[in-house]
């Protein structure tokens, strides 16, 4: 289940960067920081801006709990997804092979904008170290 969540989620940001590029008027800033969990670096993820809108704009985390996204000017709320590892590969009831989802490495309220908690408001030009310390 957790696979086909990440599926979801990959599908999610294509279709909600596929709204963003594709309206008209929508003043982007180029957003920037750190996403730390418990102090501690996250180490992989994915961070996702929506604006009042509707409209999305994400960025990969990388391995020092950095990212960078381009995001709509204004007050976003923010999303952030982790998962570990997949898991052995077991057979499913017809017969096809797949990977057991890796477990969520921070608490699974972070994963919606409307339990995160989490919000920017981007101002023009460039934002840097907009850092998110994640907690239990």
């Amino acid at each position: 289940m957790r696979g086909l969540r990440l599926g979801r989620f990959g599908l999610l940001l294509v279709v909600l960067g596929a709204v963003v590029s594709c309206s008209t008027g929508t003043k982007m800033a180029s957003v920037s920081g750190k996403v730390t969990y418990k102090g501690k670096p996250l180490k992989a993820g994915q961070i996702v801006f929506i604006d009042s809108k509707g409209k999305s704009a994400g960025a990969e985390i990388g391995a020092d709990g950095r990212y960078e996204v381009k995001a709509a000017v204004g007050e976003n709320a923010v999303m952030v997804e982790s998962q570990g590892s997949a898991g052995a590969a077991v057979k499913s009831a017809e017969g096809y092979s797949k990977s057991m989802p890796g477990k969520s490495l921070i608490p699974e309220r972070y994963q919606s904008p409307a339990t995160s908690g989490l919000k920017y408001t981007v101002k023009a030009g460039d934002n840097t170290n907009v850092d998110f310390n994640l907690t239990d």
